[in-house]
């Protein structure tokens, strides 16, 4: 693990932010780290994770350090973003820090009903993340109709986690319009 590199990429990410207040929902959250530091902004942080042990680790972090406002979700992105939809919720700001193979196809079109303000894409494969971005920028399209979506990019930095290697994290950030 490359500490200070983290340190680096977590400080980008929390710079990006520039809408603060509300429900942050924390997507492919791991142990929650991004969603922990953010908690001092936001009222409700939601962070969502697959892996029922990197859940519970997030949720000791919290509670070791007094932390009340974030919720341990333990579930598929997909499956937490559908639910999140049909139950008509919003969230002001989104964090999206998904595996190498980038978020799953069923996960996009839901986000972007949740009407964030930004969201801030925080990738490790440069691929899974331009076709992400298509979606998230470009046509929405469903069974009735095809509109262009409300987001553009406005911010974009690379951050080299791993020096001497091929691999770069990206973090983006999208700002409805």
């Amino acid at each position: 693990m490359n500490t200070l590199g983290a340190e680096k990429l977590y400080t980008r990410a929390i710079d990006f932010i520039r809408h603060k207040g509300g429900v942050l929902l924390d997507l492919y959250a791991g142990t929650g780290t991004i969603g922990i530091l953010l908690s001092k902004y936001f009222d409700t942080v939601y962070s969502v994770e697959l892996i029922e042990s990197a859940s519970a680790d997030g949720e000791k972090n919290a509670a070791k350090n007094g932390i009340t406002n974030v919720q341990f979700v333990c579930k598929k992105a997909e499956v937490f973003a559908k639910e999140w939809k049909e139950a008509n919720k919003k969230a002001d700001t989104i964090v999206i820090d998904p595996p190498r193979d980038g978020m799953h196809p069923d996960t996009l079109p839901s986000i972007l009903s949740f009407g964030a303000r930004e969201i801030i894409y925080v990738s490790c494969n440069p691929a899974t993340l331009a076709r992400d971005l298509e979606v998230l920028v470009g046509k929405i399209r469903d069974e009735k109709t095809e509109k262009l979506s409300r987001y553009r990019i406005t911010d974009v930095v690379p951050v080299d986690m791993f020096p001497h290697t091929h691999h770069i994290e990206t973090i983006v950030r999208l700002e409805l319009i």
